[in-house]
């Protein structure tokens, strides 16, 4: 399944966290949600955030790189503001990952109002509506994931599934539920994020994980120099250089940046089916 199928569905997510920002002004802006999370006295949290900005300083595309970091921190920081996602960060980094827990029972003051935490149980079944809404996607896009032969992807959707029963809201449930099936999808679909998502999973994963992403048939886990999006960027910038010293037609791309041109991509799947 091509990752250019689910563009609809991850401009109702970008869509529904843009209206959320919105809605809570200054409190949902990208600074004050890190100074607020750099503030946190718990490993677990500390762990992830610093991860989190790791690798999004390695990636070189700019917008990939604020994604990859505004995203990220706003999930982090939702799970552990809303009350209703009280152990679902625990019960994640127990299961899948190397992060001690502390023996300490982690209770964090929220600072949202009741009002704020309205507004995102509002925003998040009013993306869930959109994405099952028909013409969705979602369908397919969550067929695909189970039946993903990614041992990795799979032993994550069996964690989250296990992870999100703690939230005894259902609606919210099931909004946070296709939420994250569509961020899984992203993370082994999409070629923008696809590197970055298991060379961090690499780094915090547990034995389990670890075992699984080494079972599948190709390298899953690359350097951040031969990361897709880097690549991609670093062959873009030759292409232009060598176009002004004429070594390159216009609509001529280097080698570098070949592999990485969508059209050119069409075409070289097109070839196969046609073998």
């Amino acid at each position: 399944m091509q990752v250019k199928l689910g563009e609809r569905e991850k401009k109702v997510v970008k869509f529904g966290i843009n209206l959320f920002r919105k809605k809570l002004g200054k409190r949902g802006t990208v600074n004050n949600i890190h100074k607020e999370l750099l503030s946190v006295d718990y490993l677990p949290v500390t762990k992830i955030i610093s991860l989190i900005n790791k690798t999004s300083s390695y990636t070189d595309h700019k917008y990939q790189s604020d994604i990859i970091r505004k995203y990220g921190e706003l999930g982090i920081w939702i799970i552990i503001n809303h009350p209703m996602f009280k152990g679902v960060l625990e019960s994640l980094c127990k299961e899948g990952t190397n992060i001690k827990i502390p023996e300490e029972e982690f209770i964090y003051k929220s600072k949202l109002t009741k009002t704020e935490l309205w507004l995102i149980n509002k925003v998040l079944l009013y993306t869930k509506k959109k994405l099952l809404e028909p013409g969705s996607l979602y369908r397919y896009i969550r067929e695909d994931i189970e039946a993903t032969q990614n041992e990795a992807c799979d032993y994550l959707l069996s964690i989250v599934s296990t992870t999100l029963e703690k939230i005894e809201d259902k609606e919210i449930r099931d909004a946070v539920t296709v939420l994250s099936h569509i961020l899984i999808w992203c993370m082994i679909r999409d070629t923008a994020y696809r590197d970055q998502f298991f060379w961090s999973l690499w780094q915090i994963g547990n034995k389990e994980v670890r075992h699984r992403i080494n079972l599948h048939p190709t390298k899953l886990v690359r350097p951040p120099k031969l990361w897709y999006s880097n690549l991609w960027l670093k062959g873009k910038n030759k292409s232009k250089e060598m176009r002004a010293s004429g070594e390159l037609k216009l609509g001529e791309f280097c080698d570098l940046e070949s592999p990485c041109v969508p059209h050119i991509q069409h075409r070289e799947v097109n070839k196969g089916f046609r073998r």
